[in-house]
């Protein structure tokens, strides 16, 4: 029976991989609680925008367009279309690619005023129980590595020289299900985490730093944007019994802050987030490393890797070790100059 408590579901699709990354980024702008590709198309959830909610509708999980909406969804739905374009807009100035996005208003949750359709936007209802429902159903014991991810109500016995991190994943951040995870993972496991200081942006559920913690990091920090993971994160970290070693804080990683936190400097920076976010900081990483200090770069399609590669040279950052898996791409960077590995690859596939 449902509680009466709804998410409103929102779903946008691209007709090219190139808006993919932007698109999702600005889902997460909108306040989407956590972003979800499911059959090409990205999802995400909102609070219902509605006072007082429930009714009828609760139940109602029919995909309608924006014109469809009443007027308190017909207005969030326009403010989630304008994170959108504001998004696409960046990111093309950015790559240089043509974003069809031109500056101005909404029009219903679809693509500004005249502007081509370059995506289709559909909302419906979900209620809360089948949330959780949806998101643990399924989920179970992964592999990456030496490390064994595994939300809380799943046996997950353990092989010689692994470790475990236990994950209560609350909205499905970072349970180890998505490839920029697992990619991330891989990547930390040949960076030697071992006694380093470690800084995880964009941490969500604190996954990479409690496994950075648990392969041996003297430190971690995990930072994290979206008060509603920053919770979730605690409560992981706690579980794990790394809280002596993992600090989650709430703030938007930018140059600013990273320049604020730059003395001594960090071992290992592990960043899983869009590459629209990636590459303008690529500067920043740089100069907050320490000395021999490496740089994991995730969430990245690997159409956009190329573009990744050049700014982080530009930005006196060497690729070391690549990770490719499905479409999505990874890399383990060192500053120009220290002594490491030739590139190579670290690893493919769903470990």
């Amino acid at each position: 029976m449902s509680t009466g408590v709804r998410w409103l579901v929102v779903e946008v699709r691209a007709p090219s991989e190139a808006l993919t990354a932007a698109l999702a980024e600005g889902l997460v702008l909108s306040g989407g609680s956590a972003v979800e590709e499911v059959d090409g198309a990205l999802r995400t959830w909102l609070p219902d925008p509605l006072p007082g909610g429930g009714g009828e509708e609760v139940l109602d999980a029919t995909p309608r367009a924006p014109a469809d909406a009443p007027p308190g969804v017909g207005q969030r739905l326009a403010e989630v279309s304008a994170a959108l374009a504001a998004a696409v807009r960046q990111a093309a100035g950015e790559s240089g690619f043509d974003s069809g996005v031109e500056s101005g208003g909404v029009s219903g949750g679809d693509p500004p005023i005249g502007a081509p359709a370059i995506w289709t936007l559909r909302w419906w209802w979900q209620p809360e129980e089948d949330w959780g429902r949806s998101w643990c159903r399924g989920l179970g014991a992964r592999r990456v590595g030496s490390v064994v991810v595994a939300p809380t109500w799943v046996e997950a016995p353990l092989e010689p020289g692994e470790v475990l991190v236990r994950i209560d994943p609350k909205m499905a951040f970072g349970t180890g299900e998505h490839p920029t995870t697992r990619g991330t993972l891989r990547l930390l496991q040949q960076a030697a985490p071992a006694g380093a200081a470690v800084l995880d942006v964009g941490a969500g559920s604190a996954v990479l730093a409690i496994a950075a913690a648990r392969l041996g990091a003297a430190a971690a920090l995990a930072v994290e944007a979206d008060g509603d993971a920053i919770d979730n994160a605690l409560e992981n970290v706690a579980l794990n019994g790394v809280a002596d070693r993992v600090e989650v804080a709430h703030a938007r990683v930018d140059a600013a802050w990273l320049a604020e936190r730059r003395a001594p400097g960090w071992d290992l920076i592990l960043a899983n987030v869009l590459s629209s976010v990636l590459v303008p900081l690529l500067a920043a990483f740089r100069a907050a490393l320490a000395p021999g200090g490496r740089l994991v770069l995730s969430g990245i399609l690997a159409t956009e890797a190329a573009a990744v590669q050049r700014a982080a040279t530009e930005a006196n950052l060497v690729l070391h070790v690549t990770d490719v898996e499905g479409e999505w791409w990874s890399g383990l960077f060192r500053p120009a100059g220290a002594s490491g590995d030739p590139v190579g690859e670290g690893g493919q596939g769903g470990a």
